[in-house]
This record gives structure tokens, sequence and C-alpha cells, in this order.
């Protein structure tokens, strides 16, 4: 299991922050990284508490130099590494989790072995014979998928269509009620024609 970077001096600086310790380093790090300003930085209180523990003072010099070291550079490019490592990690767990999951998963893989097969010819150079198989797979899955999220849409787009022709016949049959009351209540006076037309159309669009 990976854990945030942390600082690895490679070439010790004459500065005070190299004077603290490799936990407040690392935290200078990640504050500034973040696009902190100093003056927050030196009121963190774990940096303010290891700066007063050793009579150190951090100035806007002490910072910029810093900044140009190589140990903040490698703190950047390792935390940059995390981040785009533990947001794959995000990814794949929300893939395993979902429900057609699986099926994008190998989709996934299938489309990075199409890549590193077209990387491969565009630098000139040849594809052996696992090389062909793989990518052969992969266009068939690709294929195969394509279809069935095809038929997949297919099928949507009919219930949808059946849901309105349900939607019409019910608002057909309210209306063929509304005349029948309209007829039982009328026996002795006679259905109006305006009904009886309304009673006919509705009948006909049925």
């Amino acid at each position: 299991m990976s854990t945030s970077p942390s600082v690895h001096q490679s070439r010790r600086q004459r500065n005070n922050i190299t004077r603290l310790s490799a936990a407040i380093r690392t935290r200078i790090c990640m504050l500034l990284d973040d696009g902190a300003e100093y003056d927050d930085i030196r009121d963190d209180a774990e940096v303010a508490a290891e700066c007063t523990e050793r009579h150190l003072k951090l100035h806007g010099t002490t910072f910029l130099a810093y900044k140009s070291s190589d140990e903040y550079a490698g703190y950047v490019e390792a935390n940059r590494q995390w981040r785009h490592d533990l947001d794959r990690r995000r990814m794949m767990a929300a893939l395993v989790t979902a429900e057609h999951g699986t099926a994008d998963i190998a989709a996934i893989a299938d489309y990075e072995i199409m890549n590193i097969c077209i990387d491969k010819l565009q630098a000139g150079g040849d594809l052996d014979e696992k090389e062909l198989s793989a990518i052969s797979r992969a266009v068939a899955a690709f294929n195969r998928n394509k279809l069935a999220a095809a038929k997949e849409n297919e099928s949507r787009a009919a219930a949808e269509r059946e849901a309105g022709y349900q939607s019409q016949i019910a608002e057909l049959s309210a209306l063929v009620a509304r005349q029948a009351e309209q007829l039982t209540g009328t026996k002795k006076t006679g259905l109006s024609q305006e009904a009886l037309e309304n009673i006919e159309q509705a009948t006909g669009l049925l």
C-alpha cells in the first residue's frame, strides 16, 4: 500500500529549512506545492513549533532557495505520481463495484493493448506473433462491445416508444370514460353534437 511522498535529501542545502526534521520539511513541501503563502507556512502550528524549538526563522529568500532545490523538485514529482496512481486506483475500485465493472475493465485493457501496439508501429517497429494475437483479440472485443452497445441503445429506445404508446392509450381511455359518464347523465336529454363527435374521434384513435 503506497503512502504519500516524503522528502529525501540528495544534496544538502545551506538554509534553515534543511535544518528542520524530515517530517516538517515534507509538510513545508506539501504546503508550498498546494500554493500556500509563506506567512501561512510560518504560522502553521507544526512548522512554527519546530522553528521555535530550533531557534530558526524562515525568510522569503529561504523559501525561494528551497523551491529551487533538488529535494523540493523530487517531492513535487513524487507527489504528482502518487496522486496519479491514487486516481487510477480509485477509478479501478469504482469500476470493480459498478454494475458492468468487469466489462469496463476488460475494455480498458483492450484499449491499452491497442495503444501499445500502435505506438510500436508508429516508432517503426514490427509486431511479434503474441502482439498480433493480442491486438486481434482487442479489436474483436471492441467490435463485440460496439454491437452490444448498439443493441442496448435500441432496446432503450424501444422501451421509451412503448412507454409513450401506453401514455397515449391511458389518455384516450380516460377521455372515453368521461364521454361515457356524459352519456349516462344525458339519457333523457340526449347527447350534444359535440359530445358525439368527441366519442367518435376517441373511438377511432383507439
